[in-house]
């Protein structure tokens, strides 16, 4: 039987925890923060980093292969073997910076290709599908000592900050424009509750930061919806986190990527998005780009070749991007398997070559500081095997 104060808490964490961040985000100093962009639906890697230097490549992807570089509307060279989708061309000076880097044929253990399954363990960081309940940037954050809970961007949580410790998610973009007499009654009911609150008044004193940052960055204009959404979202993101009083990590998420019809146009629109919402979180943070990393994923690749419908179809190896002042950039990780028929996984997909384990491993110690003991124990379990790609961070 519910009682009344369980039904109380249940209303209060849908409206007021599932949108607004604690106090205990505020803290000094240039802190670490780390922001992952879930791309959802499986990008193709192939067309954000071309690897036109390939032999097989024209041959391979067939009506997906990009025109080549010097060609109109062509790939942009990055260092004459694999190159940058063209609708990004403002991520160029990043790659030159040092501020961008590429993980190529990245995969996760689990190989299957059904989006709801490979989502799950990509968030959860298992080994098959709901084989945990909880995230691996949610353990990673506990494992720090939970505290400067993580900002979902959106109106839920996903699932991989799901877990033990808190996480809070919030809409940047959505105009918000509370009641006064509404929210001193609700203020007043709370009032004698140790928990809920003190963190009712936290969060909507939060929220009123998260206004004031929507308001400075848009012009108090909303963007909801459409391929400029990221863009707007993004650089508010970027001020929030640059905020002292901001969280120090966030997660966005996309969707979208499933492009098994007109890839050619629909990447154009969205990729151009995704770089301008990169460059927009980079605006957004300021100084406290060089105290970040930027980390790009998906839950599987694409096939190599194009399907006849003008898309591709669910593949397997995949692209990881990283970009943000901590990261070692300018250079193209992993072990490149070929496009050649013989070098395809089941022959068709790109082959993975590189355990996405290894790079969020990379990220969470090389970055973020979480200890190895942590990492094997709690984190990312039982995956000693899998080495930290710490080299993404300049360690060896």
């Amino acid at each position: 039987m519910t009682t009344r104060r369980q039904l109380l808490q249940s209303v209060a964490a849908t409206t007021l925890f599932a949108t607004l961040p604690s106090a205990a985000w505020a803290s000094e100093g240039p802190e670490k923060r780390l922001i992952v962009v879930l791309m959802r639906g499986a990008v193709d890697g192939l067309a954000i980093v071309p690897p036109f230097g390939d032999p097989a490549y024209a041959k391979a992807r067939g009506e997906a292969a990009l025109p080549m570089p010097g060609e109109k509307g062509g790939i942009l060279n990055l260092d004459g073997y694999f190159g940058l989708h063209p609708a990004m061309a403002g991520l160029l000076p990043l790659w030159a910076d040092g501020d961008l880097a590429v993980v190529h044929a990245t995969g996760l253990s689990y190989q299957d290709r059904s989006h709801f399954d490979s989502q799950n363990v990509l968030e959860s960081g298992g080994t098959k599908p709901f084989e945990r309940e909880d995230g691996w940037l949610n353990r990673a954050v506990f494992a720090l000592g939970g505290e400067n809970p993580p900002m979902a961007v959106g109106r839920t949580v996903p699932l991989l900050l799901r877990g033990l410790a808190d996480s809070t998610s919030a809409d940047p973009l959505r105009e918000w424009r509370p009641d006064d007499a509404l929210m001193a009654s609700v203020l007043d009911l709370y009032a004698d509750d140790p928990d809920l609150g003190p963190a009712l008044e936290a969060g909507l004193q939060t929220q009123a930061m998260l206004e004031a940052h929507r308001r400075r960055e848009t012009g108090g204009r909303n963007k909801e919806g459409g391929p400029e959404a990221f863009e707007k979202s993004a650089k508010v993101v970027g001020s929030v986190l640059a905020d002292p009083n901001g969280p120090r990590v966030a997660v966005i998420d996309t969707g979208g990527w499933d492009t098994h019809s007109g890839q050619q146009a629909t990447l154009d629109r969205m990729l151009g998005s995704l770089a301008g919402g990169l460059l927009g979180l980079r605006a957004g943070l300021g100084d406290v780009w060089q105290q970040t990393t930027v980390l790009f994923i998906t839950e599987f690749g694409r096939t190599v070749a194009g399907n006849g419908t003008g898309g591709t179809d669910h593949g397997t190896g995949a692209v990881t991007l990283l970009a943000g002042g901590a990261v070692r950039g300018g250079q193209v990780y992993g072990d490149w398997p070929g496009l050649a028929n013989d070098a395809l996984h089941e022959g068709r997909d790109l082959r993975s070559t590189t355990d996405l384990r290894s790079v969020l491993k990379g990220v969470l110690q090389g970055h973020l500081g979480v200890v190895e003991s942590a990492l094997e124990g709690q984190v990312v379990p039982n995956t000693g095997e899998v080495r930290p790609m710490l080299a993404l961070f300049g360690s060896s």
